[in-house]
């Protein structure tokens, strides 16, 4: 059968980055908002509390891009 994918996985390396960069710095902008929102209405909720969907997705986009990264990486140093 046909291999689509060159023999290193360069491109899921260079894909797991950018996923992993992208989603941290969306992780970082949504995580600023909802503590200056937090700030400003002195909320009695603790940060820990104030969670969601729009901090979730984010962090499991840095986590699927790490772990691209991650395995990539090891399949180009053939570990």
């Amino acid at each position: 059968m046909y291999n689509f994918w060159p023999e290193p996985p360069y491109f899921l390396l260079i894909f797991g980055l950018f996923v992993g960069i992208t989603c941290g710095l969306a992780f970082e902008a949504i995580l600023k908002q909802k503590v200056q929102e937090w700030y400003k209405t002195k909320s009695s909720q603790t940060l820990a509390e104030i969670r969601g969907i729009q901090l979730l997705v984010p962090f499991l986009g840095i986590a699927v891009g790490i772990c691209l990264f991650l395995a990539s990486g090891l399949a180009i140093f053939a570990v």
